[in-house]
């Protein structure tokens, strides 16, 4: 007998990691955060900026795919809150 369908990797970048975990979950992956960052631009601060594997690529039912999440440099401008 054959063993389980392989499943299409999603493309997880921009999401958050909440979505990134729904979305994986759906296909019966499961999702580890990478506990470094990467640095990105305001746009994808907070959320999923890399992953491995990569989009398009097949893995077994139950894998883990490794999501890294973005943060943006901070800005140099200092406010002070009240």
């Amino acid at each position: 007998s054959q063993g389980p369908q392989p499943v299409v990797v999603p493309n997880l970048i921009g999401m958050t990691q909440a979505q990134a975990r729904t979305t994986l979950g759906a296909l019966g992956l499961l999702v580890q955060v990478n506990p470094q960052t990467i640095e990105v631009g305001p746009d994808l601060n907070g959320l999923v900026a890399a992953q491995l594997p990569s989009p398009g690529g097949q893995v077994d039912p139950g894998a883990v795919i490794t999501v890294t999440l973005g943060q943006a440099p901070a800005t140099t401008t200092t406010t002070t809150q009240p």
